[in-house]
């Protein structure tokens, strides 16, 4: 018996250290990804504490080539200095460089109420997990030097190290204010002078969570050192304080150029009406000229849109032809009279409600700035306001739109919905760009019809050495895919894939492939994109079996009379059948591998104790079995009171195509005590059909 409680407690001791491996993405990428061995000592640096460099200070006085700057509000790991200075040594021109960085939660609290809460459900004994790791939260990964996104606030944080012998050929103020202040003005001066260097990996760890509050650099009180750094680059400015508190640059060109707004449309007079009179209506910029760029709308629909121009006096350009939006952009690019490019959809609104009247002050301005491509603007549901775009990041699954779908309420990750930042890609549902650098880039790619050819667009002018800025100050809404419908399922999935496809051959570099080889480098803006997972917010998803695309699971006919008679006699014949909860939540086919996802439990009794399989019964009666990858639901253990350890009461199954016969299936889930007797087993009444291989 006692052999038998051993096994028991060993089985529950195992759930206990899933469920916290699952609840702690993060903490799985420290023990797995991070690299915390100190590597050869090397000498050579001096420490100094950010908080003392006021009054009189002078980073170039002392004899070590290195000085680190640090806060006291935190601590470097032992392997810090090593890295840095390996780092700087690989890097001989970086004047400075800063490195990533994350919280630590106090000792009285060592995973934070809102963590341990749940591991305690689990039975976890919290208060002997290893500080140094399971203590570490809310990381902070930087984007490699960003000009715009400084300029915005201190993104440098709370670790920077400089290079002494080229401070020492730069020309710098050095500040008597407050360290704040200092630091950040020193940082502006030498991101204006020599290279700035990005260390992607974590090498601070502040004592307690981020401050929900408006980031040092970012505030009014900041605004005369900014203001000087703009003299200092020869660039007109004023700075304008938003109702969040934070200060937003608005360029102040010499000679305000013409903007040649360009309007794809096709059919759709009653959106093209509503955005041309918001954009009359919601703009207080004048030096405009409108084009509609028509591939084939019906006549009855260019009398409307006649009479529309009559109204509006754009320019009305009709080629007949299969919708290929970067053809269209390109037609009206070359009949262009503006020095600036605005790409707009037909289904943007300007609406006052969320629109400043000088939002397209806005983005001239910034896309007249040195070293800019294409500016972005934030884009809102109309429906709802939740976020459609506020910049594009290159990630493991391909582009995907930052923060998409999250409610616009507050400000997310270090102010990405605020404040002005750089991104690899921006949409062209509003995109301004200079005509000379559309064309430096050749245009847009005319064999990518509908998808992917804006971040084509993006990844080129990367290329070429320019910068793409999200402008989160200008705010329009989005009634997004309105005109031509949305790309997710059937011919235009497929299409949507090959367009992916192209992307990537037309930019290997940036294609996750690369990450084989180079861990960091698909995405200069978004370096650690291993931990980004297909999430738009910013949080650390590392990946667990369950979503690893190239694990795989094999189903097994089940042959054993004694279990294929247990799993297939009528529920009224077995009275345990009925404790069976199964819930199949998503089921597809793509790409050649089957997926399907849910929960399943046994109502009544200690789930930790039970290892778990999905059945699958073919519509002719021969029954096969799968393994699963278990997956945390705290929803279901909230929803299902009754049964005990049910946080791992999730599964994904994933198979290849072929590895089941095709036809109609019953799915079902078979649950048994592997130390014990217990063995519980029942089915849904949904069919679910396995199409025959490349058939889905």
């Amino acid at each position: 018996m006692s052999g038998v409680q051993d096994a028991r407690r060993s089985r529950t001791l195992e759930y206990q250290r899933e469920v916290a491996r699952q609840y702690d993405p993060y903490r799985q990428w420290i023990l797995e990804v991070e690299d915390t061995e100190p590597w050869q000592e090397k000498g050579g640096c001096r420490m100094m504490w950010m908080e003392d460099c006021t009054g009189d200070w002078d980073l170039t006085q002392g004899e070590e080539p290195i000085v680190i700057l640090i806060s006291r509000t935190g601590k470097m790991p032992k392997h810090a200095i090593s890295h840095i200075r390996t780092w700087m040594d690989a890097n001989p021109d970086a004047a400075i460089a800063y490195a990533d960085e994350d919280c630590v939660i106090p000792e009285d609290l060592p995973l934070g109420a809102w963590k341990s809460e749940i591991l305690h459900q689990a039975g976890i004994d919290v208060e002997h997990m290893d500080p140094a790791v399971s203590g570490r939260v809310a990381p902070w990964f930087k984007p490699d030097f960003s000009p715009d996104t400084l300029l915005s606030f201190d993104y440098f944080g709370h670790i920077v190290a400089v290079r002494v012998s080229v401070l020492r050929n730069l020309n710098i103020q050095w500040g008597n204010e407050d360290w704040h202040h200092n630091l950040y003005d020193f940082y502006l001066q030498v991101s204006e002078q020599a290279p700035v260097l990005h260390i992607p990996e974590i090498l601070f760890h502040r004592n307690g969570l981020p401050e929900q509050v408006v980031p040092a650099g970012a505030s009014a009180e900041y605004t005369d050192l900014k203001m000087r750094a703009l003299r200092r680059r020869g660039i007109w400015a004023n700075l304008e304080e938003d109702e969040a508190g934070y200060t937003q640059v608005r360029y102040l060109p010499e000679n305000w150029p013409l903007v040649s707004v360009i309007i794809p449309s096709k059919d759709h007079p009653e959106l093209l009406q509503k955005c041309l009179t918001s954009l009359r209506d919601g703009t207080n910029y004048r030096k405009l000229e409108v084009m509609v760029i028509d591939n084939g709308s019906s006549e009855i629909n260019q009398l409307r849109i006649r009479q529309l121009q009559k109204e509006f006096g754009f320019q009305y350009h009709v080629e007949p032809m299969e919708f290929n939006f970067s053809v269209m952009c390109n037609i009206g690019a070359k009949i262009a009279s503006g020095d600036l490019l605005l790409l707009l959809n037909d289904d943007i609104e300007v609406n006052p409600e969320v629109t400043d009247r000088n939002w397209l002050k806005v983005m001239v301005g910034q896309a007249l700035v040195p070293g800019v491509g294409a500016v972005g603007a934030k884009l809102l549901y109309p429906e709802n306001r939740l976020i459609q775009h506020c910049g594009v990041s290159n990630i493991t699954v391909g582009p995907v739109h930052r923060l998409h779908n999250y409610p616009d309420d507050h400000s997310y990750y270090y102010g990405r919905n605020r404040m002005s930042y750089n991104y690899l890609g921006v949409t062209a549902a509003c995109l301004m760009v200079q005509k000379s650098i559309y064309e430096e880039a050749g245009g847009f790619e005319e064999s990518m019809r509908v998808a992917y050819n804006d971040v084509d667009f993006c990844f080129t002018l990367y290329e070429k050495g320019y910068r793409q800025v999200v402008r989160n100050d200008v705010v329009l809404l989005h009634h997004e895919s309105i005109s031509r419908g949305r790309d997710l399922e059937g011919e235009k999935k497929a299409r949507l894939d090959s367009e992916r496809a192209a992307l990537y051959e037309r930019h290997p570099d940036r294609s996750p492939e690369v990450l084989l080889t180079q861990p960091h480098g698909i995405d200069p803006y978004c370096r650690n994109t291993e931990l980004w997972k297909r999430n738009s917010l910013y949080v650390c998803s590392y990946l667990y079996d369950y979503e690893k695309e190239d694990h795989l699971l094999q189903p097994e006919e089940i042959r054993k009379p004694d279990l294929f008679h247990f799993v297939t006699t009528p529920h009224d014949k077995i009275w345990n059948r009925s404790r069976v909860m199964l819930s199949v939540d998503d089921f597809r086919t793509e790409n050649g591998v089957t997926r399907i996802e849910g929960w399943a439990l046994v109502t009544g009794q200690d789930n930790s104790l039970f290892r778990s399989f999905l059945l699958f019964r073919h519509e002719e009666g021969f029954v096969y079995r799968c393994p699963v990858f278990p997956m945390l639901r705290e929803d279901v253990a909230e929803l299902i009171k009754g049964p005990t350890n049910t946080l791992l009461s999730g599964f994904v199954v994933r198979f290849r195509e072929g590895s089941l016969p095709a036809g109609k299936y019953r799915i079902g889930a078979y649950l048994y005590e592997k130390e014990g007797t217990k063995r519980y087993a029942g089915f849904g009444t949904e069919e679910w059909e396995i199409l025959p291989p490349g058939k889905a």
